[in-house]
């Protein structure tokens, strides 16, 4: 982490990623999420914080933060088991890494995500189709389940 970071979790759920980030000094940490319980539950929590911005956006397009404006998105987007409403998983993870392509900056962008392991090879494809260099998958479990861990960068660095 870096104090002027532009941090984001595009799909921050309970906001627990947001949490730990805040425990570092960074410019600014968006949180965004669509569920409205769950983006209720999470500003309430999270409280007030400089630079903190809740947003309610489709995380796979993110259309209210400015491109390149990001230097770090970490999160946990849906693993396209048991959410039936990002539909067809391929073309969810080619939207993904064409948002997360236009938000980060070029020079000083970094990703982190954590996928299910069975889709691990298909959001790795998105990702490079898309101009970043990814690292080998870090193989993890979750909860019981096999999961992946996915760090990337813009291929511009």
């Amino acid at each position: 982490p870096d104090p002027q970071d532009v941090f984001l979790d595009p799909f921050a759920g309970s906001g627990s990623i947001v949490a730990a980030r805040l425990a570092i000094p960074a410019q600014k940490v968006i949180y965004n999420d669509l569920d409205k319980s769950l983006y209720r539950s999470a500003s309430a929590r999270l409280g007030h914080h400089a630079g903190l911005i809740f947003l309610h956006d489709d995380g796979a397009a993110m259309t209210s933060v400015k491109s390149g404006e990001v230097t770090a998105i970490v999160t946990d987007p849906p693993w396209g088991e048991y959410d039936e409403s990002i539909g067809d998983y391929a073309k969810f993870t080619q939207s993904l890494a064409a948002a997360f392509s236009r938000l980060l900056n070029p020079r000083r962008g970094r990703l982190v995500l954590l996928v299910s392991r069975r889709h691990a090879e298909q959001m790795q494809k998105s990702l490079v189709e898309h101009g970043f260099a990814c690292e080998p998958p870090l193989e993890i479990l979750v909860n019981g389940h096999p999961a992946s861990v996915i760090r990337g960068y813009p291929h511009k660095r």
